[in-house]
């Protein structure tokens, strides 16, 4: 599917037992509303993009001519190791240095930093350590 990202579909939010999205006692965000977060920036940078799954890593990207987009989850039922180290390939960029925004989502808030990434012949890499049920936004210009 290389055309544009532009459906994401939650069952429900309503405020009930099902909902994973708001607190139902307070009405706040929980977690799992970053991932809506994420999908709109997947979405601002248009045509969806390769993005390969393995073990309990899932991702999805997408990107324009000036920019790209990944999002990568972490989701180990059986929780087998507190954190997971995962490399990003950020095949297909332009030679030279690109910056990369990065926004991790826990269950305790959210951290975010700023890297440079080196691409030669059209490879790059981006290092990132994940706990479980955590997911990455990172956005590359």
């Amino acid at each position: 599917q290389k055309s544009d990202v532009d459906k994401l579909m939650y069952y429900d939010a309503r405020p009930c037992m099902y909902n994973g999205i708001f607190s139902t006692d307070f009405g706040t965000p929980l977690p799992t509303y970053n991932s809506f977060l994420a999908f709109k920036k997947l979405k601002e940078y248009g045509n969806a993009v390769f993005s390969g799954d393995e073990g309990d890593i899932y991702s999805c990207a997408s990107k324009n001519d000036e920019r790209a987009c990944v999002s990568v989850v972490r989701f180990d039922p059986e929780n087998k190791t507190d954190k997971e180290s995962v490399v990003v390939n950020c095949d297909g960029l332009s030679d030279g240095s690109h910056t990369a925004e990065i926004t991790v989502y826990e269950e305790n808030g959210e951290s975010k930093k700023t890297t440079e990434i080196k691409v030669k012949d059209g490879k790059g890499k981006i290092k990132l350590t994940l706990k479980n049920y955590a997911f990455a936004v990172v956005v590359i210009y």
